[in-house]
Formats: structure tokens, sequence, C-alpha cells
């Protein structure tokens, strides 16, 4: 019996299936037979886990972070039991093969309340991209994978920090520039551009490749002209100013104008939200690609995964 079969039965779960894997662990879908409800487990090895996730989520109660029953630590491996989603973000703002403005703006304000949580913990996210929101059956946007946060002893009372975060190319300029930072401005910045992408299937930059790309990211040049509903396009471009100390903050953004009627409260089912499950879950939103840029559509990228720093 190796390490994950022990873990297994000692805590009555049973395996159903591996729903995503990376560099540093995998997530495994198990059963409790002992609360008769499905979790998601996250293994990975001692030496590639992060305190800083386990402790951020361990400070956090919201319905739109992913929430964590119990971390537990056996010989080289780290075992991590969490509320399993079983949607991918892309389930929820795709319907009948089109993307739903509503539904990006009900994804965005979800985040944003998440943001506000961690904000006002002093947590930042540090990797805010379309991979690490996940849907719960209840249609609510979850934002997951804390493996980048920052708590507030990792950086000054400035909120300032030289920690290299984030994905290419959801990251601020200030990542690619590795300046001293504002944590929690940087995860703005990439909020913008996970709206923009949820909303378009694009990216706002040009440039025939990363390198390219990159450039535009620095010198702030991206277009919006995809986005048709002003409002929204006002929302991203706040979030994507290029001088962070100009970006608005997590509670000023809930209370932005793109959201005003759009968004539809109580977070619960709704008959007119279908949710169905893909065969292989949440490990889908996980194979976007990056190719040349600008790529036609981002659910269809070719090339390598998309790359932490």
């Amino acid at each position: 019996m190796n390490e994950n079969d022990q873990f297994l039965k000692e805590n009555s779960l049973k395996y159903l299936a591996q729903i995503g894997s990376g560099t540093y662990g995998s997530v495994y879908l198990v059963y409790s037979m002992q609360y008769r409800a499905k979790f998601a487990l996250k293994v990975t090895r001692k030496k590639y886990f992060k305190e800083e996730e386990f402790e951020s989520l361990q400070q956090l109660d919201s319905p739109n972070v992913v929430r964590l029953y119990k971390c537990e630590r056996k010989n080289t491996m780290l075992y991590l039991l969490m509320e399993y989603c079983p949607f991918t973000v892309f389930n929820k703002i795709k319907i009948n093969g089109e993307i739903k403005e509503k539904q990006v703006l009900n994804v965005a304000y979800d985040i944003l309340q998440a943001l506000c949580i961690c904000h006002s913990r002093r947590i930042s996210h540090g990797d805010i991209k379309p991979n690490n929101i996940i849907i719960d059956g209840f249609g609510r946007a979850k934002l997951c994978d804390f493996g980048m946060s920052i708590t507030q002893s990792d950086s000054n009372e400035d909120n300032l920090t030289t920690q290299i975060c984030g994905s290419f190319p959801f990251a601020p300029p200030e990542i690619y520039l590795k300046k001293t930072y504002d944590r929690f401005k940087a995860d703005i910045y990439s909020f913008g551009v996970t709206v923009f992408a949820l909303l378009t299937g694009k990216l706002p930059f040009k440039g025939k490749t990363p390198e390219e790309a990159i450039a535009n990211i620095i010198n702030g040049k991206f277009t919006l002209r995809l986005v048709e509903n002003q409002d929204i396009a006002d929302l991203i471009f706040r979030c994507m100013h290029s001088n962070p100390e100009k970006r608005p903050n997590a509670t000023e953004l809930i209370n932005h104008p793109a959201f005003g009627k759009h968004i539809t409260p109580p977070l619960h089912p709704t008959t007119n939200i279908r949710l169905s499950k893909t065969k292989s879950h949440v490990s889908n939103y996980h194979q976007l690609r990056i190719g040349s840029f600008p790529p036609k559509n981002i659910w269809s990228m070719n090339g390598n995964n998309p790359g932490r720093f």
C-alpha cells in the first residue's frame, strides 16, 4: 500500500478520478464515506508545497474561495482535502456555443468578492487567471490555487514585495520589469486581463511572439475594441492601467457601473443556467495553450502551457 492509498483508507475516502495535474502535484476526485460527499484531494510533495497556500486558505471564509477542510502531512507527501467544484468557468459563461456577457459579469463579480475578502485579510492571490476560477454546483465562481499567494508577513506595510508571481500573459507590467510592486494592485491588473479573456475568448495584447506581447504589456499597449459594452471596457481599462497607483482597489471595483443591474443575486442556482459536466471536469481548463500572438481564440490555443514565472 503506497502513501496515497494509506491516506485514503485512514480517512474513509474512495478514489474516483484524477481531475488535475501539474509540475508540483495532482488533484483527485474522492468520495468520503463518512460525510457521503465528494471532495477534491490535492496531493503534493512537501518540498514543493508553500505554507502560504495553507495559511491563506485557512484564513479565508468566503463563498467565492475554494474551502480547505483538512491538511495532513504524511512522510514525504502533503494532502489537502478541499471543496469539490465540478465545473470550469467555461461551463458557466458559454451557453449554446456562445459567450454570454451577463454570465461573464457574474463570474467577475464573484471573483471581486473573493478579492475583497483576500485583500481585507492582507492576502494577495498572485495568480489571477481563468485557470484558477472554478464553478461550484450552485453556479458560484470560486477562486482557487493560492500557491503564489502572499501574506502580510511576506511584504512590508506598504503592500510592496519583490516576489515574482503570476502567469504569462495575465501578469502586470511591473512583474516583467522585476520591480518592487504593490501585490494587491497586481491582482487587479490580472483580474482585468482575465475579464477581457473570458468576455472575448482572446487577449488584449498584439504581438507575433510572446516577446512582442510582453513588450506591449510593459508599454501599456492593448486594445479593447472587442468589448462592445462601454461600462465593461471602462472597468477593464481601469484595471489594466500601466501605473499601479492609478488602478482601483477591489472594493472600488465592486461598485463599478459595469455590474449594476447585470448581476443576478442571490448566488443560487437559476433556471436559465445549465451547467453540464465535461468528461475531464476542471482539467479541461488547464489545457489552455499559448501559441503565436495574438491567438485566434484562448479556448483553442496551441503550443506551450501558460507558464508561471
